[in-house]
């Protein structure tokens, strides 16, 4: 169906969610290369301005995230409230998301809309285990 109607990768829900951001959203990794490989812009920004590289994070979707790096997507997006997938992985206490997003060299230093960076959110929200991983990044500053 997408190979006949390319608009298809463009069209977005109420929320302007694209097709690539419900692959990841609804876990289907086949789908990430396809839609890419398609076509599909890899940074949508949805209403809240949250890429699917934003919801990987969010959700704890490592393979996804990886996919959606390794085809270029920016690992330091900032949505509507300045917060990087980064802080999105860290206020959800998804510390291998947290783990991932540093080796592909996201910024542990970006301050959101707040002036929290990723180490300060996750304190904000108590996300132990990612406090104890990013810490020892803001010891290094």
């Amino acid at each position: 169906m997408i190979q006949t109607d390319p608009a298809l990768l463009k069209k977005t829900d109420w929320m302007e969610k694209t097709p690539l951001h419900s692959a990841v959203i609804h876990n289907r990794l086949e789908m990430i290369p396809f839609l890419v490989e398609a076509g599909s812009e890899i940074d949508p920004q949805d209403v809240t301005g949250m890429t699917p590289l934003h919801y990987s994070a969010f959700l704890g979707r490592r393979k996804a995230a990886k996919l959606l790096i390794e085809s270029n997507a920016t690992v330091d997006a900032i949505d509507q409230f300045g917060d990087t997938p980064l802080h999105s992985a860290a206020m959800k206490n998804q510390v291998g998301m947290v783990n991932v997003l540093l080796k592909y060299s996201a910024s542990s230093r970006t301050k959101n809309y707040e002036g929290l960076t990723p180490y300060e959110l996750a304190l904000k929200h108590n996300a132990g285990k990612t406090v104890s991983r990013l810490k020892l990044l803001e010891s290094d500053q």
